[in-house]
């Protein structure tokens, strides 16, 4: 009988199509991967074994929470280079800068970024920076003000702040009352 035939053959173009569309994802993960792997040396001129731990770093953070590859390449690139950071210290600041993109709806790039200036300039220790990340949230759901204005005015308010003898907690506790009262 055909009828069964026509079952078998209808079998193996399924399983055959199946085939075609996993070889066609890996191949779409692999270039990703391998996009995001040039994306990471071009941005830090890393090479070497100093590229193969920020590989390890990215996959690290990649993988543990919900990113584009993009995204997580961008943050591993941006806090590596404005922080000299690398390994455990580096995953954690990017996971949680990820985090606060995540959940803000603000871009990861730009918070690496104003993140890494305002770490700078208020001398943020490696170990107080995810503490001070959690800060800007708090302050942010607190007052209605964006994580990324928090770390803008914070840069921009700094130095003469700083020299009036105010602490960083102080200042993002001003700006965040100023914006809530809309001053």
């Amino acid at each position: 009988s055909i009828v069964p035939a026509l079952g078998l053959v209808g079998a193996v173009t399924a399983g055959s199509a199946a085939l075609v569309a996993i070889t066609k994802q890996a191949f779409e993960l692999g270039a990703a991967f391998d996009a995001a792997s040039d994306r990471i040396s071009v941005a830090t001129g890393a090479t070497g074994a100093r590229l193969q731990r920020l590989q390890h770093d990215f996959e690290a953070v990649f993988t543990s929470i919900p990113v584009s590859m993009k995204d997580a390449a961008e943050a591993i690139s941006i806090l590596s280079v404005r922080l000299d950071l690398t390994g455990e210290a580096l995953q954690n600041v990017s996971k949680n800068v990820l985090e606060l993109s995540r959940i803000t709806g603000t871009d990861a790039a730009t918070n690496a970024r104003l993140a890494a200036r305002a770490f700078r300039d208020w001398s943020v220790e490696t170990e107080n920076q995810v503490d001070t990340l959690n800060l800007f949230l708090r302050a942010s759901q607190a007052s209605g003000i964006s994580v990324t204005r928090l770390q803008e005015l914070l840069v921009q308010f700094g130095a003469p702040l700083r020299g009036l003898g105010f602490e960083m907690e102080e200042v993002v506790a001003i700006i965040s009352k100023f914006e809530k009262e809309g001053v």
